[in-house]
């Protein structure tokens, strides 16, 4: 009876102790408050933007081509010989002033016929002189074999005039023969027609060269062209002489090359269209002239492959912005303070390099995204950091 009074009572410890956790649990829990959720904040995407700021700029019309001299000429031989000179300057390179002797074909011939031809003037002059004696002679004997007679004028073959005529026609070839025989002694100092460089060399000391033999090929230095294949759309921004309207005097230009790892610079200026379009590009081929492309160092030299950039008309109160700004359709993107997205159509006057040229569309101030995302609605909210470049303005 004892052990089984004992086994109870433990029961009802063990039953007590249980309740009184359960209730200080339940108390414990019911002194909390409850904890209040919050919502999850989403934060508006992150855009660079370049800030629009009207402008007045020069439009540019940029193309490549490669540099040719203006004047390009071969020389020959006008008369035939042995060479007996050759200018050390006669060489692939050599550079030559107008008038410069570049090399001489042996004149011993030319000079004997120049002295052939002075004695054979001498003889003409005596055969004129000769006639005009004799005609006076024979007009005196006509006057005395008919004293008292009635006069009657001589006749031509009297007088000696074909004598006088063919002697008269003698001394003027020989005369001619002079001049040819002094012309082609000439001819044998072959010299420089301009200031230049010879491109290449054909002939040289002892060789016999015959008329017409090719001598050297030269370009002059006093200007240089390149040929600009240009789109005809850039015809409207700049002048042509003799293609575009009130086009007197072309547009300029700057020649960039580079040269010995470094940037070189010429000034020049449009100074024609050749006369055919490309008819598989359909381009403008658009001649820019450099003058005196020798004149400092390094040279404008011919075969050189250049950029060109073409100065073209003034545009007032545009905005400027990436090319990649403008979304299709001419569309941008664009904000402002208040940090709202609108979309808002341009009106382009050109892109130039990798920038477009607004004319309508933009206003001053206005941030233009130029950041890729990949879902955009108008009237979404972003928040801007200004472009690294834009900073350094």
């Amino acid at each position: 009876m004892r052990k089984t009074s004992k086994i109870l009572i433990q029961l009802l410890l063990v039953l007590i102790l249980v309740g009184a956790g359960a209730l200080g649990f339940y108390a414990l829990k019911a002194s909390k408050k409850p904890v209040a959720k919050k919502k999850p904040q989403i934060l508006a995407p992150l855009v660079r933007v370049v800030k629009a700021v009207p402008q007045t700029m020069a439009s540019e019309v940029m193309g490549e081509g490669t540099v040719s001299m203006a004047r390009k000429s071969s020389l020959s031989a006008e008369v035939g010989g042995r060479v007996v000179f050759v200018s050390p300057g006669l060489v692939a390179g050599g550079q030559f002033k107008k008038g410069m002797p570049l090399l001489s074909i042996d004149p011993s011939n030319y000079e004997i016929q120049v002295t052939l031809a002075k004695a054979k003037i001498k003889e003409a002059e005596t055969l004129l002189k000769t006639a005009r004696e004799e005609a006076v002679v024979a007009k005196e004997e006509w006057r005395r074999l008919l004293s008292g007679q009635r006069q009657k004028e001589p006749s031509p073959l009297v007088l000696r005039e074909p004598q006088m005529e063919e002697a008269q026609a003698r001394l003027q070839a020989a005369r001619a023969s002079l001049e040819k025989a002094r012309l082609d002694l000439s001819r044998c100092m072959i010299k420089a027609p301009f200031d230049g460089i010879v491109e290449a060399k054909h002939a040289d000391l002892g060789q016999y060269l015959n008329m017409g033999a090719k001598v050297a090929d030269l370009y002059g230095t006093d200007s240089a062209e390149i040929v600009v294949p240009l789109e005809n759309k850039d015809l409207a921004w700049i002048s042509v002489p003799h293609l575009t309207p009130n086009s007197e005097s072309g547009s300029p230009a700057l020649v960039s090359a580079a040269f010995a790892g470094k940037e070189h610079t010429w000034q020049g200026r449009v100074v024609r269209a050749e006369a055919l379009l490309d008819p598989a590009t359909r381009l403008v081929p658009v001649v820019v002239e450099v003058k005196k492309p020798y004149a400092k160092l390094p040279p404008l030299a011919s075969g050189l492959f250049v950029t060109v950039a073409i100065k073209g008309k003034t545009l007032n109160n545009v905005y400027l912005i990436p090319r990649t700004a403008v979304k299709q359709g001419n569309i941008a993107w664009v904000t402002g303070k208040d940090g709202v997205l609108r979309f808002k159509k341009l009106t382009i006057a050109r892109f130039q390099g990798n920038q477009a040229v607004v004319s309508q569309g933009l206003e001053n101030g206005d941030l233009v995204i130029t950041s890729h995302l990949q879902a955009v609605s108008d009237g979404m909210k972003v928040r801007t950091v200004l472009n690294q470049e834009e900073k350094n303005l």
